[in-house]
């Protein structure tokens, strides 16, 4: 991968210019500051309204902490800091969501066996190896897998007559229209 990147950045320049990453985090800014961004030919939206709302955070701290200056120069300023903290939002959501399969897999057969093999799951592909140091939607679409098994493993391995009620459905519902908003 660091071949190909310092390929892109003999050839193009600086490597801003060709990474995607950077993208991300400019129309993140450009929803913060009330301008239309200006890639919306592909998916990814809700990676940057998550990246609006971490650069928003970030901001709002650096300010606090006695580092004034106006959003945009912050970010134009130091971006790679935006998006590592833009990244490391996306992976806490990846980590969030695969405790709680894993939980629910656990609650649902009381095997620790199946709860493990779920959460190494995540490194049955390399893909999703190279997706996690990202920012792009990829790392969304790992989250909202392993949050979609959480209702399915419960309606799927639960083993007793009672009703769940419609929660596990609306759950599912949701998380199937976020990964259809985020990338599918």
């Amino acid at each position: 991968l660091k071949g190909k990147i310092v390929i892109q950045t003999e050839r193009h320049g600086e490597a801003w210019y060709v990474d995607p990453e950077y993208v991300y985090l400019l129309n993140s800014l450009s929803l913060l500051t009330f301008n239309t961004p200006g890639h919306v030919d592909h998916p990814g939206t809700t990676v940057q309204l998550i990246g609006a709302t971490v650069l928003m955070f970030k901001w709002l701290a650096g300010v606090l902490s006695g580092n004034w200056q106006p959003l945009p120069v912050a970010v134009l300023s130091s971006p790679e800091d935006f998006l590592h903290a833009i990244n490391l939002a996306l992976n806490l959501l990846i980590a969030i969501a695969i405790y709680s399969a894993a939980r629910a897999a656990y609650r649902a057969s009381g095997s620790i066996i199946a709860a493990l093999v779920l959460q190494l799951s995540l490194f049955l592909f390399s893909e999703n190896l190279m997706a996690l140091p990202r920012v792009t939607p990829e790392p969304l679409m790992i989250a909202a897998l392993f949050g979609l098994a959480v209702p399915l493993i419960t309606w799927i391995l639960r083993h007793d007559d009672v009703e769940s009620g419609p929660a596990p459905s609306i759950a599912a519902g949701i998380l199937l229209g976020f990964g259809v908003v985020t990338k599918i």
